[in-house]
């Protein structure tokens, strides 16, 4: 398989490896500055519970024009950019000079599906559901010498793919010969839908909170944070007309809290120090999905008291230093 990775950043490394390690002859598709690290060669480290190993990424190759995308025949094309991204004017042409067998969307977001299938027919959207962490090594108090992607697969979670038959299996079936632990899924998207609603106004709330989980855990945003996730849920569920899941009964300040308090010690690696540094890098993409879920809950006459008040006090941080 010939495939096109749109974005190098953690999410698109990881994929592109696993890719190459099945047997895909795999390319980039970056802005010119990223061109030479690629081709200089990549590294990634695999975190597990065990320890962590460090494996050299085999794809080297990179490209920088729609003249460079419409030289070759795609088979995919990975769109693993941000889902605010995507709504550039880039996105078209892009398209149309891949003309690839199979576009792949990695996007949470309510409508990303439907943007996507105004500009290429349905039989070629395969939709997935991102089922790992990854970030760019070391974080804070890391002991990890060497720069480069780090990742890790949450025990028990795989990574969800759905979309026309064969495009799904051919890629599932790929991921697993990696190592990669991927299913198909019926729907991806509705599958992602519940955990993105609660886990954006959440995200929202601890970067009010100056990215400490602790902070945030004794703060008064808190209960906004999960009043807002309610108030998302209501509006995904409706969207896409699915039933909430019975373990939404249990999303309340005091579920939160705890979890919030297990968090940093299950996970083998320092959590704090990852939410900071993804979301900060992709904080437009929090805004644009908190905005989302209040312009839909207009559109379905429902509250959004919590959704609002987080994208009134996230505002004027727009402003603000990182």
């Amino acid at each position: 398989m010939n495939v096109l990775i749109v974005g190098a950043g953690s999410v698109g490394q990881v994929y592109a490896h696993h890719l190459s390690k099945a047997g895909d002859t795999v390319t980039f598709y970056v802005r010119p500055k990223y061109r030479r690290p690629i081709e200089s060669g990549l590294v990634l480290h695999h975190t597990t519970y065990f320890g962590t190993h460090t494996e050299d990424h085999q794809c080297r190759h990179a490209i920088t024009t729609l003249k460079d995308v419409a030289a070759q025949s795609w088979d995919e094309v990975w769109l693993t950019v941000t889902s605010t991204s995507l709504q550039g004017e880039w996105l078209p042409a892009l398209l149309r000079a891949a003309d690839a067998m199979a576009v792949v969307t990695l996007q949470p977001g309510l409508r990303t599906r439907r943007r996507l299938a105004r500009l290429i027919p349905e039989s070629q959207i395969v939709t997935g559901a991102i089922g790992f962490l990854a970030w760019q090594a070391p974080l804070p108090s890391e002991d990890i010498t060497n720069t480069g992607i780090r990742y890790w697969f949450p025990p028990l979670v795989r990574s969800q793919f759905s979309g026309p038959k064969d495009k799904v299996h051919s890629i599932v079936r790929r991921l697993r010969q990696s190592g990669y632990p991927a299913e198909k899924s019926r729907d991806a998207a509705n599958w992602a839908a519940i955990p993105s609603a609660i886990l954006m106004p959440h995200i929202a709330g601890l970067e009010l909170e100056n990215w400490s989980i602790e902070q945030f855990r004794k703060s008064t945003t808190l209960p906004i944070s999960v009043q807002a996730s309610r108030e998302a849920i209501a509006v995904a569920t409706a969207y896409f007309n699915i039933r909430k899941p019975f373990y939404v009964r249990l999303l309340t300040p005091i579920t939160v809290r705890l979890s919030l308090w297990l968090l940093p010690r299950l996970a083998p690696f320092n959590i704090e120090g990852f939410l900071w540094q993804h979301f900060t890098k992709i904080g437009d993409q929090t805004r644009d999905l908190i905005l989302e879920y209040i312009r839909e809950s207009d559109y379905q006459c429902q509250k959004h008291d919590g959704l609002g008040t987080l994208n009134q006090r996230l505002a004027p941080r727009l402003r603000e230093p990182q």
